[in-house]
């Protein structure tokens, strides 16, 4: 990894990501055998229950996948093979078949893909990861940021308000008269 990637990396979580774009992240023995770094970052805890573990840093992978929205989520969800492999399908998709999975989301190759939009979709997954962990939140497209204030709002008119204005409005248009208005109808 160059200096500028590591600089676009201070958390180191891009490695850890691409390490384990290799066996993808279907189950958490995947990443018990792709990125065993991974599941110490994103669930720490004792090495006896390390599939207990695996199993909560699967979830917290899945979710931050699923916060970053789409089309980027979707191309994600293929290149980790988050998705559930159809009953037709025996074998696990290898990472070439995943790259071309997710260059169809973007309509591109395969190899376009992994050359100009893995890395920036590796760092996006990387920092909503970090933010994830960092925060021990739910994501960083929260509603409520901390620097928005919703605009204040007037408290609604009194009820009397409303039955004024009713009261004017059946004066206006009294339903008795409509018919009066209508020479057609009467005989």
């Amino acid at each position: 990894m160059s200096k500028s990637e590591n600089r676009n990396d201070p958390s180191g979580l891009v490695v850890l990501l691409d390490e384990l774009m290799a066996t993808g992240a279907q189950t958490p023995d995947d990443l018990i055998h792709g990125a065993p770094a991974l599941i110490d970052r994103l669930a720490p805890g004792e090495p006896e229950d390390l599939f207990r573990r695996a199993r909560i840093a699967q979830r917290a992978l899945i979710a931050a996948v699923n916060a970053i929205g789409r089309p980027r989520s979707d191309a994600l969800r293929a290149l980790y093979n988050l998705d559930p492999i159809p009953r037709s399908h025996k074998v696990a998709l290898n990472q070439t078949e995943r790259r071309e999975k997710a260059g169809a989301v973007y309509g591109r190759s395969g190899e376009n893909m992994r050359r100009r939009t893995e890395k920036k979709l590796l760092l996006t997954l990387a920092l909503e990861l970090d933010y994830r962990i960092s925060n021990s939140e739910g994501s960083t497209r929260a509603v409520n940021h901390p620097y928005f204030k919703p605009p204040h709002q007037l408290p609604p008119p009194p009820l009397e308000f409303y039955r004024l204005a009713r009261e004017r409005h059946m004066n206006r248009n009294p339903r008795n008269t409509r018919a009066a208005r209508r020479p057609w109808t009467q005989k």
